[in-house]
């Protein structure tokens, strides 16, 4: 029996159907000679309930919602009293279908917790396919917030936060938000069972308060519960499911503020047709410090209340509307006062030729589809035009193997995506140094740099199963493969895999270079966790070793890992 399989490197789960999109519904499809195709018949129904109960408890007025990459995309509709839902009329091809109700936690179909992205329903032409989703009860967070002087800190932005595995290390990321009302009181609610930072955020565009007698200015900082401005010596917050925790109060920190002005010119020193500017927090999150551009000069970025720490200064411009884009970047460390104005000079990114080719006499896959994939993995530039800055960017394969960057820039990590079956990234070279497994501060030069990509076919397939399963794996179990050498786990790791069951509930993964690595299962697996090295230091104790050789297809059966 052919495998199927589902299997996801470098945390993205590059599944069939996995790519979702938007779009309208329409009745029916035209084929190229004006006739109309058969009306969609598909259909996706079921009932929504609360997990965990016994006889079933349905939620009632839940929202449910269908994606798929087919036109019957971004449809919802509410429950019943019996907590039923269907969407019919659809055409073949896979969907997530997702619910949400306030007190309740927020998942989709085939997730049995939270974080995770489960893979897509696949649904055949006439299918009437049944999905029941069970929506655990949310857990709450109650307290109060204050300001200065014991005053309640009202209309205050509050966040229940929890750290998250990304290609820069862990980062706070808000799972709920809500605003303190006339009394400074918070309540964020719908959380999932886990571990969470209490946040609240003063609007950083206020004033600060002009010390009296002094130049320097304090202000009222983003605090984390119980009472400190950085998260690292912040108190965690445990939940369980449906568990209220109350009585969480707290002072704002009051800390001195400094005033950070941002004046971006462009290589030839001249005030550019665009520009945007950025200061985010080694090792933070882009967003956590806000500013505003201050016209009539567009090049001029004011942040009037930066926090004491380090920081990144960072500028995007276009010299001319239709010009490639120039950047820049410098470290700064705050400690207050007003920091006068700081002249950012953006130049153009490294322009990159690049070569993908085989390794020894390896006849050369076809290369249709390939990217390749620059992470920026230390901080996010941001863009030239003011758009959403990104964490990646990718240039396109050619059939004959080249591809090109107009202008890398700043700490960046390469790798080549969608890969032919077997195929895996033996070496990165530019010029004459190896970068494969290294971060790349790329800069602006005179000439283009040679970038040259090896990939091979001396990989190994390993079939993992579990041993003595009581029963069928949950649709979102994952498998983790992860080297034993603790240094090459630095993300992306080009040894770092994840897989989804297949039908028969066992684990593929194909294109593993070779060495010596740890496997483990796990029923619950957080998306991207495996991106941290703590994580993955703390799996050992479950992982079972190893070693796979070129041209190996190997099987391992292995235990199920412990539910955290």
């Amino acid at each position: 029996m052919a495998i199927a399989r589902m299997v996801c490197g470098l945390g993205v789960l590059l599944c069939a159907g996995a790519a979702l999109t938007s779009s309208q519904t329409s009745p029916a499809v035209s084929t190229r000679d004006g006739n109309a195709a058969r009306e969609p018949t598909s259909s996706i129904s079921g009932r929504v309930i609360v997990a965990g109960e016994t006889p079933p408890v349905p939620v009632r007025r839940a929202r449910v919602r269908i994606d798929g990459d087919v036109p019957d995309s971004g449809r919802y509709t509410d429950t019943d009293t019996d907590g039923r839902y269907q969407f019919a009329g659809l055409r073949a091809g896979p969907y997530r279908v997702t619910a949400d109700k306030p007190g309740y936690v927020s998942l989709p179909a085939g997730a049995s917790r939270p974080f995770t992205r489960p893979p897509p329903i696949a649904l055949a032409a006439g299918e009437a396919k049944r999905v029941d989703i069970a929506l655990p009860r949310g857990a709450a967070l109650e307290g109060r917030v204050f300001g200065e002087d014991g005053d309640p800190a009202q209309n205050t932005s509050v966040a229940a936060v929890r750290m998250v595995a990304t290609l820069s290390g862990r980062q706070p990321v808000a799972v709920a938000q809500a605003r303190t009302d006339d009394l400074g009181r918070l309540r964020l609610h719908s959380l999932p069972a886990g571990d969470y930072f209490i946040e609240a955020s003063p609007d950083p565009l206020a004033p600060p308060a002009l010390q009296s007698g002094s130049a320097a200015s304090r202000g009222l900082a983003r605090t984390y519960y119980p009472g400190s401005a950085s998260v690292t010596d912040a108190q965690n917050v445990r939940l369980a499911t449906a568990e209220e925790r109350s009585g969480l109060d707290f002072d704002l920190v009051n800390v001195p503020m400094a005033r950070v002005t941002l004046r971006v010119v462009d290589s030839a020193g001249q005030t550019p047709a665009s520009a945007s500017c950025r200061v985010q927090g080694v090792g933070g999150p882009v967003g956590v410090v806000r500013g505003f551009v201050a016209p009539p000069n567009l090049n001029v970025c004011v942040f009037p209340a930066v926090p004491p720490g380090d920081y990144w200064l960072m500028a995007a411009s276009r010299p001319a509307i239709d010009a490639p884009a120039e950047f820049a970047a410098t470290r700064l460390s705050v400690s207050g006062g007003d920091l006068g104005e700081i002249l950012l000079r953006t130049a153009r990114g490294a322009r990159v030729d690049g070569l993908v080719r085989t390794a020894g006499n390896e006849p050369p896959p076809s290369l249709s589809g390939a990217l390749v994939v620059a992470h920026r993995v230390t901080y996010e530039p941001p863009s030239p035009d003011r758009g959403q800055a990104t964490t990646e960017i990718s240039a396109r394969v050619t059939s004959e193997g080249r591809f090109a960057f107009p202008g890398l820039f700043g700490p960046t990590v390469l790798r080549l995506d969608r890969l032919p079956h077997g195929w895996s990234l033996a070496s990165v070279w530019l010029e004459d140094r190896e970068i494969t497994d290294r971060i790349e501060d790329f800069r602006a030069t005179d000439r283009s740099v040679r970038l040259v990509m090896t990939i091979t076919r001396r990989t190994a397939q390993l079939m993992v199963t579990v041993a003595e399963a009581a029963h069928a794996l949950a649709p979102d179990a994952r498998a983790v493969i992860f080297p034993a050498d603790e240094r090459l786990w630095a993300a992306p790791s080009r040894f770092v895999h994840v897989a989804l069951p297949d039908e028969e509930g066992r684990f593929v993964f194909d294109a593993l270079l070779p060495g010596s690595y740890l496997v483990v299962v796990r029923e619950y697996v957080e998306d991207d966790s495996w991106h941290d090295a703590g994580t993955l230091q703390g799996w050992r104790g479950d992982a079972t070793p190893v070693v796979v050789a070129a041209g190996d297809s190997a099987a391992l059966t292995v235990k199920m890992g412990r539910v955290p």
